[in-house]
């Protein structure tokens, strides 16, 4: 049993009462958490009330104390509730990156039309395949300028210029009456969409504790996914203006959302800012001793140190990358991670889902299929988020590849047969599963990892433009699959597509199985040890270290 000590103040100074709950798994956490946050050894709880729930009575403190772990750990999650709305505050670009990169799916059946609102007529095929893909090359082009700019004038900077990029966008959407103009704003929204990457990525991980940096991360697809599935649903039921006007709104709400957030505390010592470095630090670790403040904030200077060691001003060259064991080790997998979520065949999943739904024999509406994939990949991204931080980044890769793989396969396997003049009329309902599975596994796994890892894998001096080198991954080949997938398949056939991203996969299985290191919860240090070719002997001494804290009673 594990016993709690609190101070009865009012009896005697010195008087304890003793408070047991059970020593369960959860029970270790409750303990781990507690000691952080406390930074002592005791609990004492009107320093638990007065540091985590100021607002609340000491009595009622003291029944919270008395709760069984379960209910005490729901409660003590009020620490980390800023980090979680910081968090979702900046990835309410990600929502808007999600809403206006699915827009073509309710728009373009529209503009394709007579019924057209452009006056220049309807969009020919080119025209439209120009609209899917040319946000994928506005974000390409301007990826490394993000870097630049976060790393001279700041996140929050970076952030404002992403929010005005969308409204710009939408306004021209808004006011398009020719073909030309849509083509301009997507290309203006895909300059917006590369800083919501950027953005997202290196403010989330600089602003995150280590036992939750990954579930913060996963919010970037867990928003993206949810931008989508509000297009598709808007888009369904609302006027082609109106969804417009909808769109529009979502970047003013987050300019507005994250004006109230301070800057990133590692940028601020990059600019040697301490002051504000520690007062933005403060805010993101509310409720927090000083003295486990105060630690942090020295292994970030640490850090800015080895980022910048001769202090001489000199740019980042891409050598640096594989100067070491380390980071050499780090970039091939974050940019193989990159690679592998595009070709993980979620492009022609989305291009062929009405056509799989005629195949399984259903009556569902182009709409309403397309709302169906929405959700199924929202509610992937949402487990997603839930699973990052307790089973892994590489256990959700080999998993997500392993099932992903699997479904490309069966896939490819019916429309072979199917092509063979095989009647498969009574498999119809094979392909729906295998859309099914494949949508959800890829948000589980191959569409959140990439995003958390990159950010977090690399030694600081090198991080920014490894970033900025994985994310231009990502642009370069979405692009690239974008644009030459109905070339692709015309070579191959539909079968051939599946196929080859089935192969994909499955060696992105292998890759995560015997190359890639895990993550979650390490720290910088550990990681880049681990890296650098000391992963057994840091892997070991860090769970001897959590076992220890596991049987140590508050």
């Amino acid at each position: 049993m594990t016993v709690i000590k609190e101070e009865e103040g009012q009896d005697s100074p010195n008087a304890h009462k003793s408070v047991r709950l059970p020593t369960t798994t959860s029970a270790a956490k409750f303990r781990q958490y507690l000691a952080s946050i406390i930074g002592a050894s005791v609990l004492d709880v009107d320093s638990f009330r007065s540091n985590l729930l100021p607002g609340v009575s000491l009595n009622y403190a003291r029944k919270l104390v008395r709760r069984q772990c379960g209910s005490a750990i729901n409660i003590v999650k009020f620490c980390p509730v800023i980090l979680s709305l910081s968090g979702a505050s900046v990835n309410l670009s990600s929502l808007c990156y999600g809403s206006i990169m699915a827009w073509p799916s309710p728009t373009l059946p529209l503009l394709m039309t007579d019924a057209t609102p452009l006056g220049s007529g309807p969009m020919s095929e080119e025209e439209a395949s120009w609209v899917g893909s040319l946000i994928c090359l506005g974000a390409l082009i301007t990826t490394p300028l993000y870097g630049i700019l976060q790393d001279r004038w700041g996140r929050k900077m970076a952030g404002y210029l992403v929010a005005t990029l969308y409204v710009i966008s939408w306004v021209l959407i808004l006011l398009a009456d020719n073909t030309a103009l849509i083509l301009v704003s997507r290309f203006i929204a895909g300059t917006g969409s590369s800083g919501t990457l950027v953005l997202c990525s290196s403010y989330v991980s600089e602003m995150a504790q280590d036992d939750i940096r990954g579930t913060l991360g996963s919010f970037l697809l867990f928003s993206i996914n949810a931008g989508i599935l509000f297009t598709y649903v808007l888009g369904s039921y609302v006027p082609y203006t109106a969804l417009n006007l909808a769109g529009l709104a979502l970047p003013l709400f987050f300019a507005a959302s994250f004006f109230f957030l301070p800057e990133s505390p590692v940028f601020l010592i990059s600019k040697d800012r301490r002051q504000d470095a520690l007062q933005s630090l403060r805010w993101f670790r509310v409720g927090i001793s000083d003295q486990v403040i105060e630690e942090e904030f020295q292994k970030i200077s640490e850090r800015n140190k080895e980022s910048s060691p001769s202090g001489d001003g000199k740019k980042v060259s891409f050598g640096e990358i594989f100067s070491s064991p380390a980071t050499k080790k780090g970039f091939i997998i974050s940019v193989f991670l990159c690679a592998n979520q595009q070709f993980s065949g979620i492009f022609a999943i989305l291009s062929f889902t009405v056509n799989i739904f005629q195949e399984s024999g259903s009556s569902m509406s182009a709409n309403l299929a397309t709302i169906f994939v929405g959700a199924v990949q929202f509610l992937g991204s949402y487990f997603g988020t839930l699973l990052i931080d307790r089973v892994g980044r590489r256990i959700l890769m080999i998993a997500s590849n392993g099932v992903v793989s699997t479904s490309l396969g069966i896939l490819s396997g019916y429309f072979f047969l199917k092509q063979l003049g095989i009647n498969m009329a009574r498999y119809g309902w094979v392909p729906v599963a295998c859309l099914c599975g494949h949508i959800f596994f890829y948000a589980v796994g191959l569409g959140p990892v990439p995003y958390v890892v990159v950010s977090e894998i690399m030694a600081p001096r090198v991080q920014s433009l490894a970033i900025t080198v994985s994310v231009c991954t990502i642009w370069g080949l979405a692009f690239l699959l974008t644009k030459t997938f109905v070339n692709i398949q015309g070579l191959l056939g539909v079968h051939g597509v599946y196929g080859m991203f089935s192969t994909a996969c499955t060696i992105g299985t292998l890759f995560a199985t015997y190359y890639m290191v895990e993550t979650k919860n390490k720290s910088l240090e550990v990681i880049l040890k681990e890296l650098g070719g000391n992963g057994k002997k840091q892997g070991k001494d860090s769970e001897s270290s959590n076992s220890e804290e596991d049987t140590t009673a508050v």
